[in-house]
């Protein structure tokens, strides 16, 4: 994997968030309300790697599921000790689609059991009702086979850069809003890798980024 070269700074201040992934509500994606501007340093905020790399968390919700995760790896192990005694074969949880320019890059569908909550079976999550849920909202993973923590990591910071930089920055001017969306990419053997990260409105830092297959 050829990697471009750039720097960043990391932030120590604060605790990286996690940001619902989604649409902005009264905004084209295709045309995001953008703002310009030259930077200098681009900041991150202390544990904006973990969403990357780890599995931050899960809710049963449609519309969340499986916070944070995008390791390949880590993201289909955490199925597998949540749900194994369902899911004997990640095949039957995952579907993945490969990126259409860039190796080791996924885009994954996936649907987990529910349960009743009436028991302690299944890790105390109940009795298997049957029903698989699927959940709306697919999820870009790498390969770390392909790609190390530190080599997507370093394509991260990078896409950041360059999409402040380029004035990618979608403003979100909803009133509870916490962060503002960033559009980015990075080269990867000639290819663009798309990425989308949350920027503070209050301390200015990254909180946390993922690559994307743009649609």
């Amino acid at each position: 994997v050829k990697l471009t070269t750039a720097t960043a700074i990391v932030g120590t201040k604060g605790v990286g968030s996690v940001t619902k992934v989604g649409k902005l509500k009264g905004k084209d994606p295709k045309k995001p309300e953008e703002t310009k501007g030259t930077v200098k340093d681009v900041t991150f905020k202390k544990g904006y790697d973990t969403h990357l790399t780890e599995v931050e968390g899960f809710k049963a919700k449609p519309n969340i599921g499986i916070k944070g995760g995008h390791n390949l790896e880590n993201f289909e192990q955490f199925i597998l000790d949540n749900f194994g005694n369902q899911v004997k074969d990640i095949n039957q949880a995952v579907t993945k689609t490969s990126h259409p320019d860039i190796s080791g890059i996924y885009e994954v569908k996936y649907k987990l059991p529910v349960y009743d909550g009436l028991s302690k079976e299944n890790g105390g999550k109940g009795n298997f009702t049957g029903q698989w849920k699927e959940y709306k909202n697919p999820k870009t993973v790498y390969d770390p086979k392909v790609f190390s923590d530190e080599q997507i990591l370093k394509l991260g910071r990078e896409a950041m850069e360059e999409g402040i930089q380029n004035g990618r920055v979608r403003i979100d001017s909803r009133p509870n809003a916490i962060s503002d969306e960033i559009i980015g990419y990075a080269e990867v053997d000639g290819k663009k890798l798309q990425f989308i990260g949350y920027k503070d409105k209050v301390t200015g830092e990254i909180s946390n980024f993922f690559p994307v297959i743009p649609k």
